[in-house]
């Protein structure tokens, strides 16, 4: 019996059954519906005086996601400039998922946190499309 040599793949971090995601019936584009809680995109929304980001990264496949929060802002800016670390993965993100910067919210009200999880969830579903990914944000 020969072994392989690859590692299994790493389970994904939020369940990939059909409360989570599916493909659509029929649909030979192969466009991915991922659902997306409301509450991670807010966790993810962090305040801008913090110095910390957040980030959502999304499987290459699209079947999962999860969060990154705290991530310091000047290693987003370096990401966001091209310096990433040398195996491959932001910020020791995993290797060949795609990650979604949310914008910070300024001051420290819950209104504004809201408000700016709202836009970031708009500008996600456009970015996400662009990946050949379908969202849907639960609340």
């Amino acid at each position: 019996m020969r072994q392989s040599n690859t590692l299994p793949p790493l389970p994904p971090l939020f369940s990939s059954d059909e409360t989570l995601w599916s493909r659509h019936q029929g649909d030979q584009t192969g466009v991915v519906v991922l659902k997306v809680k409301h509450s991670d995109i807010i966790r993810a929304t962090l305040a801008d005086h913090t110095g910390n980001t957040g980030f959502l990264g999304f499987a290459p496949d699209g079947s999962s996601y999860h969060v990154v929060v705290p991530v310091d802002s000047q290693i987003a800016r370096g990401i966001k400039a091209g310096n990433r670390p040398d195996d491959g993965t932001p910020f020791g993100g995993y290797r060949e998922w795609h990650y979604f910067q949310c914008e910070p919210h300024e001051g420290d009200s819950s209104a504004e946190r809201e408000a700016r999880a709202h836009a970031n969830a708009a500008v996600l579903r456009a970015w996400a499309a662009t990946q050949n990914i379908e969202l849907e944000i639960l609340e």
